[in-house]
């Protein structure tokens, strides 16, 4: 028993040593479309590229999601993979690993608090759900966006009302 706790902190702390280097946390925001949906679509994502197809097999193995092969950019280039999970299960890896990440702890965070704070029960979103979704949203990108200044202000926000 006591093996099986130490495997799984030395898994987790390998995972967020791959996140944190290899990979990406965000919140993918789909564009409202009149014929499928009325409101923004917020999804937690978190990736990670690399060309080592043993890596995608040991993310599937301990967290699942799932991989693709990305097209080369240049001939010479060496084939990469994307690996990718997203919604809850990309919530549930942020839990996971918040101890354990040191560069991406603050986007962990911002995954948990969508999840926390937002239902996803609505089919059809008030303004008060649409803000809280776009403040998280918001936050999360200033922290991966490097052009842009680490502090959130008000005009930085969208506001939606009914």
């Amino acid at each position: 028993m006591a093996t099986r706790g130490k495997s799984e902190i030395a898994i987790n702390a390998y995972l967020a040593g791959i996140i944190d280097g290899e990979g990406h946390i965000s919140i993918d925001r789909s564009k409202t479309c009149p014929q499928k949906r009325r409101n923004p679509r917020y999804q937690a994502e978190v990736t990670v590229v690399n060309t080592d197809l043993k890596l995608m097999e040991f993310l599937i193995e301990n967290v699942g999601g799932s991989f693709r092969v990305r097209k080369k950019i240049k001939e010479w280039h060496k084939e990469t993979y994307q690996w990718k999970v997203a919604s809850t299960t990309a919530r549930d890896l942020c839990v996971r690993l918040i101890p354990y990440l040191v560069l991406k702890k603050e986007q962990a965070k911002c995954i948990v608090q969508l999840y926390e704070e937002c239902n996803f029960n609505m089919r059809v979103l008030n303004a008060d759900e649409l803000n809280k979704r776009e403040s998280i949203y918001q936050k999360l990108y200033a922290l991966t966006d490097s052009r842009r200044p680490q502090r959130l202000t008000e005009g930085d926000l969208i506001v939606y009302s009914d």
